[in-house]
């Protein structure tokens, strides 16, 4: 059971007295990336009114959020003590400091992770994390629930607005910490008990409903990377052990969010027919990205690591796949429950193709507003690592150079071909512009002013 000090009851009970949760997101839904969990400090620094006395809660969200030292005189001294007595925030030579945790919010839930994820910093809370909450907030789980690989927490605190009980489990002990001080700011739940512990010494016949968003990144055997993000050469390692171990107890209910290559869906579909034959599967994908665009994404993680060149690591990631014919990096929720056997399979509702050629269209002039208007409300359909390789600054681009862009296109120039030519190095920038690019070939496809060749 954890125990919360009378200091986090007291930060607890003053960041849900100033709305904290809800400022953080409610601005969050004015941005671009709806499920970014970790605000730029823009969208914070215009909370106040022009002229008028800085709020608490904008001073505390700027604090715990964005990490930005705040002065005694900003805080109430007994607010800055509990920040001090919780753990939360240091204080030096009259001035409050971010302290181990950043604090961030959704769905009303506080939350506590690293913001500035690394193989230092390992408690990631990321785009997926959200999503995997929003699944388990959907799930109701009830009785007796198992978070495997907590992390932050937010899913436990999730997990325990329905439940009975919930125990959460991760092999890092960091995050351990994380999931306490995360179901200790949301009191009033499930009783929580949490341990450092593999799922595999963990009986699954004891709980009614698991939840869990283990690893699922393909990193091939000695290349460096973050724990909570290393799945192993096909991205399954962790995720098929657990599969395997579940489909050796009685069938149970479950909700887990998982990652797949593939090429028209996610390869991993057959093989879950047969681990699971006395459960009903329901699996949505809400992205399929190129394997190029994830595998930019992992060697630049890996580069930060290692000091090695991102291109050439891109290079290594792609021959290992280079005959497989796994072009697509799926992500996709899961639930599974004791019934009819069978699998109800959703595809994602947008899938760009970045090597798709265009030509003029019966529409020769480029509607500026039809254009930006059709194209931002699709961004909300752009997967998560489109919003993790710059995906704000590449949306500039295309909304500053749309009618040479679409130029470029329709001289049968691929999506692919034009952001090379704009970024040369880089490879995650790269394939994030790729992206923004054919978005934008869709948009003037449907309005007539390009045609496929």
């Amino acid at each position: 059971m954890i125990v919360v000090s009378p200091a986090v009851s007291t930060v607890a009970e003053v960041l849900r007295g100033v709305d904290l949760p809800g400022l953080l997101d409610g601005r969050r839904r004015g941005c671009l990336n709806t499920w970014e969990p970790w605000l730029a400090g823009e969208a914070l620094t215009d909370a106040s009114p022009a002229g008028a006395a800085p709020y608490p809660r904008d001073e505390l969200a700027r604090l715990l959020h964005i990490g930005l030292d705040i002065g005694h005189s900003s805080i109430r001294d007994d607010i800055g003590r509990a920040l001090v007595d919780a753990g939360l925030v240091t204080s030096n030579g009259g001035v409050y400091r971010t302290g181990r945790w950043r604090l961030s919010a959704f769905a009303g839930l506080l939350i506590a992770a690293d913001r500035d994820y690394s193989t230092e910093h390992e408690v990631h809370l990321g785009e997926d994390s959200l999503q995997f909450t929003q699944a388990v907030l959907a799930a109701t789980p009830r009785d007796a629930v198992l978070d495997i690989g907590s992390g932050s927490g937010v899913a436990t605190a999730a997990a325990a607005r329905t439940a009975g009980s919930v125990r959460a489990i991760d092999v890092l002990p960091d995050a351990v910490r994380a999931t306490e001080m995360t179901c200790a700011l949301n009191p009033g739940g499930a009783e929580v008990t949490t341990e450092v512990r593999h799922f595999s010494d963990v009986d699954l016949a004891e709980f009614d409903h698991v939840i869990t968003n283990l690893p699922g990144v393909p990193v091939p055997s000695g290349m460096p990377y973050p724990t909570a993000g290393n799945g192993g050469l096909d991205g399954l390692d962790l995720i098929r052990t657990f599969w395997m171990q579940l489909a050796a107890g009685p069938p149970r209910r479950v909700t887990m969010r998982f990652q797949s290559m593939g090429e028209a869906e996610p390869e991993v579909l057959t093989e879950l027919r047969e681990i699971f034959p006395q459960h009903a599967i329901s699996i949505a994908a809400d992205s399929a990205v190129p394997m190029r665009l994830r595998d930019a994404i992992t060697a630049e993680r890996i580069a930060s690591i290692t000091g090695a060149d991102p291109d050439d690591i891109v290079d290594q990631l792609s021959g290992t796949r280079r005959t497989d014919g796994r072009t697509t990096y799926f992500c996709s929720t899961m639930n599974l429950a004791p019934g009819r056997p069978g699998i109800a399979y959703a595809a994602p509702l947008t899938r760009l193709d970045l090597d798709r050629l265009w030509r003029p269209g019966p529409v020769r002039k480029i509607h500026d507003t039809a254009v930006w208007t059709d194209y931002c409300s699709r961004l909300r359909l752009m997967p998560d690592e489109f919003w993790s390789v710059q995906g704000e600054e590449h949306v500039r681009t295309v909304g500053r150079d749309m009618h040479a862009l679409g130029g470029e296109l329709s001289t049968g120039k691929a999506p692919a071909e034009v952001a090379a030519a704009r970024i040369p190095a880089g490879p995650a920038a790269q394939a994030g512009l790729e992206l923004a690019v054919a978005l934008l070939a869709e948009v003037l496809e449907d309005i007539g002013i390009l045609r496929p060749r």
